[in-house]
């Protein structure tokens, strides 16, 4: 009878694991760590002038580019999606440089569609005040305003 019990036991534990719907990636080039809840994605890598990079070494002027693809499991309200997301950029003294509280605000009211949800960019240009050999953390989220749902990212940023 305890064998029976902590076999079904652990059954229920791994259908509450699958469950919860949890996804986590570290690229090993660029060191780029995606977590996401609820919400997923089929690709998420750093970009500049449209090309993947293989390193988190990056000039300063440059734009850098955070793209998540094939992002579903939003919640859709009269198909629409309602998508937040944030950035904050963060140096060596856990000081911000850069807060952006809600990038999407403005399709508040809207909402994008399911497409236009499905591939989305956050961009950082590094400049002033961040300076060349220093190390900033980027830290993204993304989110559901709908449900609980979110995709969260963190890269180092090495400015040269």
């Amino acid at each position: 009878m305890k064998k029976f019990l902590s076999i079904v036991l652990f059954v229920v534990i791994v259908a509450l694991i699958n469950a919860c719907s949890y996804q986590f990636n570290k690229d090993g080039l660029t060191g780029l760590e995606t977590n996401a809840s609820i919400l997923s994605y089929e690709d998420c890598g750093l970009f500049i002038n449209q090309e993947r990079i293989n390193t988190n070494e990056v000039g300063v002027g440059h734009e850098v580019e955070c793209v998540f693809l094939g992002v579903s499991g939003f919640k859709q309200e009269d198909g629409m999606c309602y998508v937040g997301a944030s950035m904050i950029v963060t140096d060596k003294n856990n000081n911000e440089v850069f807060n952006e509280a809600d990038l999407f605000a403005h399709y508040d009211d809207e909402g994008l569609s399911p497409e236009d949800a499905s591939n989305l960019t956050l961009k950082l240009i590094t400049g002033s005040p961040m300076v060349a050999g220093e190390n900033y953390i980027w830290s993204m989220r993304i989110w559901d305003k709908r449900s609980e749902g979110e995709i969260t990212s963190k890269v180092t940023v090495k400015l040269k």
